[in-house]
Order: structure tokens, then sequence, then C-alpha cells
């Protein structure tokens, strides 16, 4: 069995869902988790360099914002994609690829491993997740069209499309996430995290003191529809 990390989006409450569902609409977030779960983490380094001692240059490199972020108010100048870069994906990619292309499709797609009800809660046709091997645990179905099906964690990490897979992530729900911050092949931790709350009844545990925040991006702000949410990227190692 190989590590894995965990990624999730949680409020300030720790909540990382409503009714089944995320209780917010945050674009940043949304090409965030793809990016990061298909393409991977830096490999070999801190993804962050400390935030007390990076240079304005690397803050610049590694912060992450999508089209339809800004930096809060006081905050550096405009990220690459702010300047028009086409390719939002690889610019996207920065916060955690220090800079490093996306890995050539051919080293193989990363895993997702997710609850039912995470599963569930997923758009129909966003299921499965492209280019990336899907994992449902499940005690009640074995079924999942597009997706390998287990019973646990450890079931789960043993198949032979995650063993082979360059990256693990474990992507939901509460149940999942506070079984899994537990096991000794959880090394890494990343969120994005909204500074608002929206009264969640599902939770993220609480992070352990085995965990240290190696980096954090500068908040950001993204102005929808209806609200503005004011949000962060965050890595935690161990």
């Amino acid at each position: 069995m190989k590590h894995f990390s965990l990624i999730a989006a949680l409020d300030s409450d720790n909540g990382v869902g409503r009714d089944q569902t995320l209780p917010w609409k945050l674009r940043a977030d949304m090409a965030f988790f793809r990016d990061i779960t298909m393409n991977g983490i830096c490999r070999g380094e801190k993804c962050f360099a400390s935030t007390d001692t990076r240079s304005e240059i690397q803050r610049a490199e590694l912060l992450y914002l999508s089209p339809h972020a800004r930096p809060e108010a006081g905050s550096r100048g405009a990220s690459p994609l702010e300047q028009g870069n086409p390719d939002s994906s690889s610019a996207a990619g920065a916060a955690f690829h220090g800079g490093q292309k996306a890995k050539p499709r051919d080293q193989g797609k990363n895993a997702v491993i997710m609850g039912r009800k995470t599963w569930e809660s997923l758009p129909k046709k966003h299921r499965p997740l492209v280019d990336r091997h899907n994992v449902v645990l499940s005690r009640t179905e074995t079924s999942f069209a597009g997706a390998e099906s287990c019973t646990d964690i450890e079931t789960a990490l043993s198949l032979p499309t995650v063993i082979a897979a360059p990256e693990v992530f474990i992507i939901g729900g509460g149940a999942v996430f506070a079984e899994a911050i537990k096991h000794p092949l959880c090394r890494r931790v990343i969120l994005t995290r909204i500074d608002a709350r929206f009264g969640c009844d599902v939770f993220f545990p609480v992070i352990s003191d085995r965990f240290a925040c190696t980096g954090t991006s500068d908040w950001q702000v993204e102005e929808g529809k209806t609200a503005t949410l004011r949000f962060r990227f965050e890595l935690w190692e161990c």
C-alpha cells in the first residue's frame, strides 16, 4: 500500500457539506480540485515555502487564482491567469506544482477514493470523475458505473489500480475523512478554507498535531452571483 492525501473544502466551522451537497459554489475550488486530483502535487519538495520566509517572487509563483478570483485588497498584483494566460489549467496548478508542468498522461491516472454518499452527490454527468481511477466505498452496494467498489479504506488501498496510481486522494465524505486522517499512510491534507459559515451537517475532522501546516496561499476573494467568498488554500504534511 502507498501513502495518500486528503483533499477537501471546508467552511469556518470545518463543515464540508449540508443535505448531501456543497452549500457553496466556489469556481476557484472546483478548478483547484480538478487540477490537483488529475495532475498531482509536486514531488520531492515542499509545495509551499514557509509563509514567513518565502520571497514575494515565490509567493507570486505559488499563489493560486482562478479566472474568477482576485487578490484581496492590499495583496499582490495580477496573477498569470488575470494577465490573460490562456492555459488556465497549468496556471492554476502552479499553486501546488511549484511551477512544474503537469505530469504526462502516460504516467498513469491518479486515484480518487470516496464514500457512497459523496459519489451520489456528484452530478451524474460528472460520474465517474474523468481521467482518474474512481473507487467508491460502500458496505451495501457494489455496482457504480465507471468506478471500482470495495467496503473499506484498507481494501481500496490494496486495489491494483490504486497501487499503480501515481498519487491517491481521498475526497470524502465526513466519516471517510474521519477514518482516513488517522491512517498511518495519510501524509498530506490539502484544504480550501472558506471564511464563512454555511450551517453544515457534515464536518471535517480536527487535524491532529501529527500534521504541520507547511504552506498557505494568500486570502482570495471570488465574487459570485449571490455572494462574495473569501478563501485560501492550505497544505498540511507529516
